[in-house]
């Protein structure tokens, strides 16, 4: 997609006005991804037969209060776009936007997907807590994007992608999904 094109979609985006849905009936994942692919923005990802069976994967989940706090699925979009496995932006308070670099898309259209929905529920973990909204250090919005992974089931692929990096920051990252491992495992004992 040429950079004029995703400012234009970016901006069309960000001024529609915002769709709010009455939760009256319990609703899940499965309405969740019905919604999101009712956005015309989100159609591509379901063109990638491996994509989207990721993102249905990575959905499933969901609890209500994630589903809720993404518009079950009217303020989600995922964008394709070059770059380095993702990057999440909160366009404004209630529309989201998770772009998907070469290399993500790949990871999720494999025959073993889940490093990519590790990857993908990082930065949607980003935007659940508001990150660009806050003024937190680099590395307490990583961690804080790697629990939301690791509530979702992904603190051991996630540990997998950061033991392939090297740093600081990387070592803290692991230490902190170690503790949260080790947590639940005395939490279950």
């Amino acid at each position: 997609m040429m950079a004029t094109d995703f400012l234009l979609k970016l901006v069309n985006f960000s001024l529609r006005s915002p769709k709010t849905i009455e939760v009256h009936e319990q609703r899940g994942p499965q309405d969740f991804l019905r919604i999101l692919t009712e956005s015309p923005l989100n159609r591509w990802c379901m063109q990638h037969k491996g994509l989207w069976r990721s993102i249905e994967e990575l959905v499933e989940n969901f609890t209500p209060e994630i589903c809720q706090f993404y518009g079950w699925g009217t303020n989600l979009v995922f964008l394709k776009s070059s770059g380095h496995f993702g990057c999440a932006i909160g366009a404004t308070q209630v529309d989201y936007l998770v772009i998907i670099f070469p290399n993500l898309l790949k990871l999720l259209q494999s025959a073993a997907p889940r490093a990519g929905q590790a990857i993908l529920a990082h930065e949607l973990g980003h935007l659940y807590y508001r990150h660009a909204e806050k003024n937190l250090s680099s590395l307490q919005a990583q961690i804080e994007a790697d629990a939301f992974a690791y509530k979702l089931g992904y603190g051991k692929e996630l540990e997998q992608i950061l033991l392939e990096q090297e740093g600081l920051e990387i070592q803290t990252r692991i230490a902190y999904l170690t503790s949260l491992w080790a947590s639940s495992v005395e939490a279950s004992s």
